[in-house]
């Protein structure tokens, strides 16, 4: 078994797609941010993947200050990944996987390090593949411009602290608007001339996208503004030839993962954080 550590993230791409692929819906953090880097290659990415064989078995991707990102494997498999982590000297602030993994990771982790960790959030993964159902919703959904920035700008700082993510996630949400807004992965559901809720979408693979962030603000809540946005680029989305689309909820907000399952979404795994101290 042989870790291979990798400097150009086309190459990392590259070999670790055709393994990952086949569960692209449980590996999409990870093809999804693998995919980002080619097109945004950032030097201070770590790269690697487990070989077994000339054959990729297992991969990590580390982008600061981001968690460790990793596709599920054996445990003897992620000891021999945790012990070369340990040995390049590559600092973690904390793992991101399938629940499963993220477990025993963190175990290993904790154990060669002499650290901490502290748990973070459970993730629902839900996926859809054909036509949501039908919403019914005052207004229509249209892309982002660039003259609705300041607003997105100003939501961002209230949704990202509202459902607790750090404040690198709106740094680079905020960082990202214009490429967003140029690629048209940004959208806004629109009521009586203005914008009530937004949400985006990134490209995992070839055929998958997932959305995020959905995003209403509280004045405008309760309304189904979000049911409606979220299923209107779902059906916009597969209809462009996707064949998922794929959602991340907080397991402990029961609203936001009832509503994707009422316009047809089904869970496909749980991912879980860990914090190392």
């Amino acid at each position: 078994m042989r870790v291979q550590r990798y400097t150009d993230a086309r190459a990392f791409s590259d070999r670790i797609a055709p393994a990952l692929e086949p569960a692209e819906r449980e590996n999409n953090l990870l093809l999804g941010a693998a995919r980002r880097l080619t097109r945004s290659p950032d030097e201070t990415a770590f790269m690697a993947g487990v070989e077994a064989d000339g054959t990729i078995v297992c991969a990590a991707l580390l982008v600061p200050p981001f968690n460790l990102l990793i596709s599920p494997a054996p445990s003897v498999v992620l000891e021999a990944l945790a012990e070369q982590l340990r040995a390049w000297g590559i600092a973690i602030p904390g793992v991101m996987a399938l629940a499963p993994v993220a477990v025993a990771f963190a175990a290993l982790w904790q154990r060669l390090q002499g650290c901490g960790a502290e748990r973070g959030k459970d993730l629902q993964l839900l996926a859809l593949s054909a036509a949501p159902k039908a919403t019914v919703a005052p207004g229509a959904l249209r892309a982002a411009v660039a003259a609705d920035i300041p607003m997105l700008i100003d939501w961002s700082d209230e949704f990202f602290p509202e459902v607790g993510l750090p404040s690198a996630d709106r740094d680079l949400f905020v960082a990202r608007l214009d490429e967003a807004i140029a690629a048209e992965r940004l959208w806004l559901w629109e009521c009586d001339g203005r914008p009530v809720s937004m949400l985006g979408y990134s490209e995992t693979t070839a055929r998958a996208v997932r959305i995020g962030p959905v995003y209403t603000p509280r004045a405008c809540r309760g309304r189904g503004f979000a049911s409606a946005a979220v299923s209107g680029l779902s059906r916009r989305l597969l209809a462009s030839g996707r064949s998922w689309c794929l959602l991340l909820a907080d397991v402990e907000n029961p609203i936001s993962t009832a509503l994707y399952r009422r316009i047809g979404y089904e869970d496909v795994c749980v991912y879980r954080e860990y914090r190392f101290t």
